[in-house]
């Protein structure tokens, strides 16, 4: 049996043989002296577990939303990437949301996690619906960096203070790409399959709404 390894970046396990995989498991890592590298939005333990058995040499796996909740034992381990102290982002996310030179932008802000990145996105450019889009594209069919530089070269600054993002209830929250002033959007994601699709095509579901796509009858 191998060893299912949690890291914060994969640099130091891009030697040899290795499979990179982004978004799920494309590739069994079954094959002797391979490593398998995994981008994933996240890994709970339960599944570590599950697909232990069936690593023989090496998974690492890059979770997005980081490793709380995983512990070490039997053949899972924490690389020290995934134990990073906490860092001040201010700067490098005003960079992203409102220097007009993008190439100085891009270089201030391209160590900062990509959650980080997008939660301030979000709140900062409601509107950016189709940003929101290519950035989830270039998340799980590229590296990361792709997915930061659309966050960067694809948006335009803003001129307004920066808007920091607030962990809110469930009851509370906004569905992405409303408002806090839209009154019927809860209605309107219910009834409206094609809404639905939408948020589901750029990873903004409710959790009150179902991950698999519907089929919209459209009249002819």
């Amino acid at each position: 049996m191998g060893v299912i390894i949690y890291a914060g970046d994969d640099e130091e396990f891009r030697k040899g043989e290795f499979i990179v995989m982004y978004g799920e498991m494309t590739s069994p890592p079954t094959a002797p002296e391979v490593t398998y590298i995994l981008h994933c939005e996240s890994f709970p333990l339960s599944m570590a577990r599950e697909w232990g058995p069936l690593v023989e040499y090496r998974l690492v796996v890059i979770p997005r939303k980081g490793c709380r909740g995983i512990t070490e034992g039997d053949n899972i381990l924490i690389h020290k990437s995934a134990k990073v102290p906490k860092k001040n982002f201010n700067t490098p996310i005003n960079a992203m949301l409102k220097w007009g030179d993008r190439n100085r932008a891009w270089k201030a802000m391209k160590d900062v996690p990509l959650a980080l990145a997008e939660a301030f996105h979000r709140v900062n450019r409601i509107e950016g619906i189709e940003e929101q889009r290519i950035v989830s594209k270039a998340r799980y069919q590229m590296e990361e960096e792709y997915a930061k530089a659309a966050l960067v070269f694809g948006t335009p600054p803003i001129h307004s203070s920066v808007t920091w993002p607030k962990k809110k209830s469930k009851d509370d929250e906004i569905p992405f790409g409303f408002r806090a002033s839209d009154q019927y959007a809860d209605l309107i994601i219910t009834n409206a399959p094609e809404v639905r699709n939408e948020l589901r095509t750029i990873g903004h579901t409710p959790s009150t709404v179902k991950k698999r796509k519907e089929t919209v009858v459209e009249w002819l």
